[in-house]
């Protein structure tokens, strides 16, 4: 997770008592189903995969790209190793020949996602002809994630005590949904601005 339970009672300062909770562990246990939903907001708003923000990175598996000559542009940045680099020598209309290239027959400008074939094998055809695995994310969560969660869940619980909304009681997700865009203010969006991933063309 991009945060800790205990991290996001601290930074709320609110105590198991002022929401009902009859232990601090019972507290912890509602906050720890806060904190997916709080990356799942940012993960969407980032336009990034699922826990892409995870200390280990996010893997793309088999991504497809087209051949050029100059720099080829990854999907996800920054990337922080390369597994395998593949480029396919079948013509067009034959079935794929996937061929491995060796780490010298290729180059990576990592912070900006961007490869370039630079080694003697190269695909019979232009479309759909480099296939990459690689690793891409951050070794550990960004703290500007980190922040941004720890408010987007110390938010929510502080509207529902606003609002003397108890989680002891089942809170169904219509109420959740309601204290979403407020937890999730614009102030917080414009902060994850340098971590948004844009659409870019990546054939």
């Amino acid at each position: 997770m991009y945060a800790q339970s205990d991290e996001v009672r601290l930074f709320s300062r609110l105590g198991y008592e002022d929401l009902g909770y009859e232990t601090e562990s019972e507290f912890d246990a509602y906050i720890a189903t806060l904190i997916p939903l709080a990356q799942g907001l940012v993960d969407q708003f980032c336009h990034v995969p699922k826990n892409f923000f995870e200390d280990t990175g996010y893997t793309e598996t088999d991504g497809i790209y087209d051949y050029r000559e100059t720099w080829i542009h990854l999907k996800y940045h920054p990337v922080l190793s390369i597994t395998k680099v593949e480029v396919n020598t079948a013509s067009y209309g034959n079935a794929a020949v996937w061929t491995e290239l060796a780490a010298t027959d290729y180059i990576v400008a990592k912070d900006r996602a961007l490869l370039k074939i630079v080694g003697d094998t190269k695909p019979a055809e232009m479309l759909q002809s480099i296939r990459v695995t690689y690793v891409a994310g951050y070794s550990k969560t960004p703290e500007l994630v980190k922040f941004v969660i720890l408010n987007i869940c110390s938010n929510i619980i502080h509207a529902m005590l606003q609002r003397k909304i108890s989680p002891v009681m089942r809170v169904d997700d219509f109420t959740i949904r309601m204290i979403i865009p407020n937890a999730f203010s614009r102030d917080l969006q414009i902060a994850l601005a340098p971590l948004v991933h844009h659409q870019v063309f990546v054939g």
